[in-house]
């Protein structure tokens, strides 16, 4: 028994050493190099910066969320290391979806806010108005006491100091009373308009055809839910 264990460590050993002289080391130099993916020979995808490969030709595939895939061959020399240098395409249909998804959370952001802004306008205007109110009170106090006064310093005190402070104060809320309207309108009337529009529009969904041909198989969402596709290939002779 002992003797068919150290046979058996022999046939092993002297078949890994087989198969590292037949091999060779494929390094992969990939822009984005964060996110890429390979497949080689049509095998299931691996994240890797490096593959150990059996020396002859190889298929490779490679892809990176947002990047078309790029489909290319190599051959590996046994007992070399090489690098594959490449820098991935961009997929229009990813920047389209990007720009359409940038613009949507862009309008629902202003739904958010607009409501906040009109809300505060209103607070805004709300306050002048009272402060108008207030001077225009106290104005009008003043007058009466202007009206029944004899005293010639006194009149010429409230005519001079305090009725004119009082009707510049009255004459500055009133102005932001009007100031504060028309913005709150204006605010009020975007809002309901980016309200409805939100509610009409749809999220952005993306048919990401460059990942459906790397991986042979994805899920394309859509405005009423989704699909799952597969792609299958096979030779013709």
């Amino acid at each position: 028994m002992r003797h068919a264990f150290i046979l058996f460590l022999i046939v092993a050993q002297m078949h890994f050493q087989v198969k590292g002289q037949d091999s060779g080391v494929l390094r992969f130099l990939v822009e984005p190099g964060h996110s890429f993916k390979v497949r080689v020979d049509g095998a299931p995808a691996v994240q890797v910066r490096e593959l150990t490969l059996g020396r002859g030709t190889h298929t490779l595939r490679i892809w990176a969320p947002g990047h078309l895939s790029v489909d290319t061959m190599v051959t590996v020399i046994e007992g070399q290391r090489a690098d594959l240098v490449l820098k991935l395409p961009i997929d229009p249909e990813h920047q389209r979806y990007t720009r359409e998804l940038i613009k949507y959370q862009g309008m629902k952001r202003r739904v958010l806010l607009l409501p906040a802004a009109t809300l505060a306008g209103m607070a805004y205007t709300i306050s002048s108005l009272s402060k108008h109110n207030r001077a225009v009170n106290d104005l009008n106090g003043l007058q009466a006491v202007y009206d029944r006064s004899f005293i010639p310093i006194e009149i010429q005190r409230l005519k001079d100091d305090a009725m004119t402070q009082l009707r510049s104060e009255a004459d500055k809320y009133s102005k932001r009373v009007v100031l504060g309207s028309v913005a709150t309108s204006s605010l009020a009337a975007a809002s309901i308009f980016f309200i409805l529009k939100s509610v009409r529009a749809p999220r952005p969904v993306m048919n990401d055809g460059a990942r459906l041909q790397f991986e042979g198989a994805a899920w394309l969402p859509s405005p009423t839910g989704g699909t799952m596709v597969f792609n299958l290939s096979y030779p013709i002779r």
